[in-house]
């Protein structure tokens, strides 16, 4: 029961600084096993929002599509353009065409 609770809590913990989304990435790196992870999806703890990324929490965040894209595309990823101007408070418009990140080319 100790350890299910240490789990929520980290889980909590990665989606609190993702505006409410945790990618499978992040939970591995912070010590959830990926049969852990399988199993809250399974039971509707975490819930699929794009390939590898979770919601955490009931209800969805005001930036978590942009974070969940984000977090998508990995871990060099960032968001940009109006997304970015729009987090930012630069910009009235909210990415209403889509999410724009961009990647670090290696």
């Amino acid at each position: 029961m100790a350890a299910a609770r240490k789990f929520e809590q980290v889980i909590q913990n990665v989606g609190a600084s993702n505006h409410g989304t945790a990618a499978r990435w992040q939970l591995v790196e912070c010590g959830i096993a990926p049969h852990v992870i399988d199993r809250r999806v399974a039971s509707g703890r975490l819930r699929v929002v794009r390939r590898g990324v979770y919601q955490v929490g009931p209800l969805p965040q005001p930036w978590s599509p942009e974070a969940s894209a984000a977090l998508a595309c990995g871990r060099d990823a960032r968001l940009s353009h109006t997304s970015a101007a729009a987090l930012h408070g630069l910009t009235a418009l909210a990415a209403q065409r889509g999410v724009h990140v961009t990647l670090r080319r290696h």
